[in-house]
């Protein structure tokens, strides 16, 4: 019977949460942060989603071959652990600006809100893209 695994890595702004899995509109389980499940599931062609909370993502369609093991990866958002230490910094940056450099009240809104645009894109526009198959071999 064909093996499907899916690994979930460790990232610190999802710890508490833990994925659900969906393999053809049917719940199969969760896989929590930084794990690694198996599942043994009937050959031929199959639908997996994911969600955390109010995040979806696509559909991934695969199919898998009597015997086969195949690799699944569910990931957040690429540079999602990055985002928020990256507003920190421009937070303190812009308390410094303000209080010991006096720039433009103005010019430092803009760069606020274009900040955060670049974060809601980031999430709102990349968050379906966080189930990935693993190459082996």
């Amino acid at each position: 019977m064909p093996t499907l695994i899916i690994e979930r890595p460790s990232h610190w702004m999802t710890r508490e949460k833990a994925y659900r899995l969906f393999i053809n509109g049917q719940q199969l389980g969760s896989i929590k942060n930084g794990e690694t499940i198996q599942y043994s599931i009937e050959p031929g062609n199959h639908i997996l989603k994911t969600d955390i909370d109010w995040f979806r993502s696509h559909t991934m369609v695969f199919e898998i071959q009597p015997d086969e093991k195949k690799v699944l990866k569910v990931d957040g958002a690429k540079y999602g652990a990055l985002l928020l230490p990256f507003y920190l910094i421009c937070l303190l940056a812009w308390y410094i600006l303000q209080n010991f450099i006096a720039i433009d009240y103005f010019v430092l809104w803009g760069a606020h809100l274009l900040l955060y645009i670049l974060i809601m894109f980031s999430i709102l526009f990349r968050k379906g893209r966080y189930v990935k198959e693993v190459k082996m071999g």
